[in-house]
């Protein structure tokens, strides 16, 4: 006979609690692993480790993300994107990286020397350098400091509405010029540009990579990377390609309008669209996709 042992999962001399625990387990497996039932998983995690619910919690959800890690692994591209979580999560990704280049942010700081120029015919190009380098190094040191204690999309619609803005005006005062309209102030493109500059690098020039990397399971971030990046390049040449023609035919105050105007679709997607990311975890994350 086997002799008692104070460890009832080891010992075959008393089988109620074995088959107990096994079934335990094998009911808090495929509870889990399906992401179906997290309630009954939750109560067999409880009835196995004899805990409350807040203390089964973290490891409750550990375990979630570790099986959903396991189900994306050696998926190919078209079961990935059957998951709902990773459609809207591509959606939400490829949207931002888009608004984030058809804001005009290449065109804007390609034209920063000429609008410059047309303020004060004797700047020269190192001083311009060090005036947009100062304006950009200032702008990007603020959105770390801030990005964690207002969240993701507040700062991101605050951006959108200042590249309306800082577009918005930069259109007036080329479509004052292209028509010979010189009532407008000088100080009007330089407060725009930076405006500009400011409210992208608040929002829409780092957030869209930083929300890229918080919504994706780690197994399939590399190829959700590299579709988002494709998309973002494909998009940037498309405004550079077609810039050139809308301001011939349409003239530079119009095209900066209609930068501003992708700027307005941009904001009124993060305010119906998107959703707070602040300080969840991977888990919490994936539970407002699934909604």
């Amino acid at each position: 006979m086997f002799q008692t042992n104070p460890n009832p999962v080891a010992i075959p001399t008393e089988p109620a609690v074995v088959v107990n625990n096994v079934e335990n387990k094998n009911k808090y497996f495929w509870s889990t692993v399906f992401v179906r039932d997290i309630s009954g998983a939750e109560k067999s995690l409880m009835k196995l480790r004899g805990l409350t619910a807040t203390e089964v919690e973290v490891e409750l959800r550990t375990i979630i993300n570790e099986i959903e890690n396991e189900r994306q692994k050696g998926k190919t591209i078209k079961q990935l994107f059957q998951s709902r979580p990773v459609r809207k999560s591509l959606v939400m990704t490829l949207c931002l990286v888009a608004f984030q280049q058809l804001s005009g942010v290449e065109v804007v700081r390609l034209n920063m020397y000429s609008t410059f120029t047309t303020i004060n015919s004797k700047l020269s190009e190192t001083t311009f350098g060090i005036i947009t380098g100062g304006i950009q190094v200032v702008a990007s040191t603020i959105p770390p400091l801030i990005v964690d204690r207002y969240g993701r999309k507040l700062l991101l619609f605050v951006s959108g509405m200042g590249i309306i803005v800082g577009n918005a005006f930069l259109g007036i005062y080329h479509y004052a010029i292209e028509h010979d309209v010189y009532v407008i102030r000088r100080w009007i493109p330089i407060a725009s540009l930076t405006l500009f500059e400011f409210a992208f690098n608040l929002g829409y020039g780092p957030l869209p990579w930083t929300i890229m990397g918080e919504v994706f399971y780690a197994t399939i971030r590399p190829l959700a990377a590299m579709i988002t990046t494709m998309f973002c390049y494909i998009i940037g040449f498309s405004v550079s390609f077609v810039t050139p023609v809308l301001t011939s035919e349409l003239g530079t105050g119009n095209t900066f309008w209609i930068f501003s105007i992708f700027g307005f679709i941009g904001a009124f997607f993060t305010e119906l669209y998107m959703f707070e990311t602040k300080q969840k975890s991977l888990g919490d994350i994936q539970d407002e996709l699934n909604q």
